[in-house]
């Protein structure tokens, strides 16, 4: 139990392909019995690399009446614009896009990728972390 929650990563792009385009995803589970608060404002997602910056929004929804979060894009909350897909994977996991970044493969840079809700004074529990996932974008 939190009022403050901050998911972060950081990879070095000296580890991964050159001249590829890459996503970022957090990989979680709502534990519904005993999630609570995740729901009252949208967290901040975002990629870093270098001087570029991927930002976006994503509402984690662990109602009772549907046995996973709502898949949400492109949706308006509280007048704030709802930009990142989750959606369940096959191993029951879900998937929470953080930002994609393209690797140029020249020097080393660092990769920073983050998930919070910093803003809100209210608690939240239940949500369980498997890590960060990065991939080639096919």
């Amino acid at each position: 139990m939190t009022s403050w929650l901050e998911v972060e990563g950081k990879i070095s792009t000296r580890i991964l392909s050159p001249n590829t385009m890459y996503k970022a995803c957090l990989i979680v589970q709502v534990a519904h019995h005993r999630a609570y608060g995740l729901d009252v404002l949208p967290f901040e997602v975002f990629v870093e690399v270098g001087d570029f910056r991927s930002r976006g929004t994503i509402l984690l929804s662990h109602s009772e009446r549907s046995k996973h979060p709502k898949k949400v894009l492109n949706l308006t909350y509280d007048q704030v614009h709802i930009s990142r897909v989750c959606h369940e994977r096959n191993d029951g996991w879900l998937e929470i896009e953080l930002g994609e970044f393209y690797n140029e493969g020249f020097g080393e840079k660092e990769v920073k990728m983050s998930l919070r809700e910093v803003d809100g004074v209210h608690l939240k529990a239940g949500l369980l972390v498997e890590g960060i996932e990065i991939r080639p974008v096919s």
